[in-house]
């Protein structure tokens, strides 16, 4: 027959994690909180009429943070294609929330830029 071992009660940890510092958790946490924004956001838009979608929304949050930004460094802070960028921006633009220029400093690249106001 086996010897009986103690074991230790169900239920009963030996050592613990604090979540708020595992880094894995916190960026869970993060993006489930980003996520959950956005559909709010989303939603506020469609009450309030403006047809934007999450595309838009990126190009916007990259423009936002960053300022005049080129559609491949866009593309490249949103881990996406050039495409669609372009795509997203082509919609920013009929709308007025962003407008273009070419750079000062390298006239073939074009900037793009959010606008101070709708129009």
């Amino acid at each position: 027959m086996n010897q009986k071992s103690e074991k230790e009660p169900v239920g009963k940890v030996s050592s613990t994690l604090d979540l708020q510092s595992f880094l894995p958790y916190r960026m869970y946490r993060l993006a489930a909180q980003m996520a959950q924004a956005g559909h709010k956001l989303s939603d506020l838009l469609f009450r309030t009429g403006v047809s934007i979608g999450e595309r838009e929304w990126r190009v916007i949050s990259v423009l936002g943070s960053y300022g005049g930004l080129t559609n491949s460094h866009v593309a490249e802070a949103l881990r996406t294609d050039a495409a669609t960028v372009t795509r997203g921006v082509k919609v920013l633009k009929a709308l007025g929330f962003v407008a273009t220029r070419n750079s000062k400093k390298d006239r073939r690249k074009v900037l793009i830029y959010l606008t101070q106001k709708r129009g």
